[in-house]
């Protein structure tokens, strides 16, 4: 599970980051062992992604689910081109550009 905290500005280095103290990363629960230097920028590991400007945000994926199934379940009634119009609608489902990365099982 992730969280937002909307308001935050993403933060360019570890030095400007309000989860860093003292080298430590309280996002990745985690040491910071890299030399100084290096902690001006970003590190691969860091666990904070932006989230760009966006509309309202819901489930593609379920989405997806459930106006197939409504097609599937509705598909003898449909015209070719309204069966046609649903699956164009499905497509631009599957091509929509994703805003939050889908978490991974923990």
């Amino acid at each position: 599970m992730s969280i937002m905290i909307k308001g935050m500005q993403m933060p360019e280095s570890c030095f400007g980051c309000r989860f860093r103290h003292d080298g430590y990363c309280f996002a990745k629960e985690q040491q910071d062992n890299r030399p100084e230097w290096e902690q001006d920028k970003k590190p691969d590991w860091c666990p904070l992604i932006p989230v760009p400007p966006h509309g309202r945000l819901g489930d593609l994926d379920e989405l997806y689910v459930h106006l197939n199934e409504w097609y599937l379940t509705n598909n003898p009634v449909f015209t070719k081109e309204e069966a046609l119009y649903v699956r164009a609608m499905l497509l631009g489902i599957v091509e929509a550009p994703t805003i939050i990365p889908e978490d991974e099982m923990v």
